[in-house]
């Protein structure tokens, strides 16, 4: 009896595995411009979110699952995710200002805080560290490295340390002051500017 257990429990296995190691991330884009973002209330000028997906075969299910590949789910399902948020067309930081960037990942499963995080090559930022549920937010605001806003997609990377877990949401939101004018209303300007200059020297 035992064995036939054994045998039944690696048929499975041979199933699910398998499934598992070819299934593909798929990940959709939505842009928003001018819109309230829910997890803190702000009013963003410009929002890229994501929804993560498994695609194995013909089956697609939400989230996509990352795990330690030193753990038990190593080999099952890969050791990292990576995307990237499209910038606003048309931004140069500097001239143009960040006034407020928020980065949003959802992740579920999370059980452990030993997972990196690297955001557009910087290292330093907090795992995804609140337990089962994650919802943690990066604040962009004020990062000082030369073309970090200048090479569109803004590139994450998440490393599972952990046993498993499951990204299924993120999100980039950003408010930011264009410093260049149109050239339509620059020519305008300059035509008022030389009307303004004749009419002063006939008065004289």
């Amino acid at each position: 009896m035992p064995k036939i257990f054994i045998r039944l429990l690696l048929a499975c296995l041979a199933v699910v595995i398998p499934a598992q190691l070819f299934a593909t991330p798929l990940i959709v884009e939505n842009i928003f411009h001018h819109r309230t973002f829910p997890v803190d209330n702000h009013n963003y000028r410009y929002i890229s979110y994501l929804d993560f997906y498994d695609v194995a075969g013909t089956q697609t299910t939400n989230g996509v699952w990352i795990a330690d590949p030193n753990g038990p789910f190593g080999g099952i399902y890969p050791d990292q995710l990576s995307w990237g948020h499209t910038l606003p067309a048309n931004l140069n930081v500097p001239p143009d200002e960040i006034l407020m960037a928020t980065l949003w990942i959802d992740a579920s499963f999370v059980d452990e805080n030993d997972n990196l995080v690297e955001i557009e090559g910087i290292w330093s930022w907090d795992p995804l560290n609140q337990f089962w549920n994650d919802n943690s937010i990066y604040d962009l605001s004020n990062v000082d490295v030369p073309d970090f806003w200048n090479n569109s997609p803004l590139g994450i990377t998440v490393f599972a340390g952990e046993r498993k877990l499951k990204i299924d949401h993120a999100a980039l939101a950003m408010d930011y002051r264009s410093a260049t004018i149109p050239e339509p209303a620059t020519f305008a300007l300059f035509g008022l500017g030389m009307a303004g200059i004749g009419l002063v020297r006939r008065r004289k």
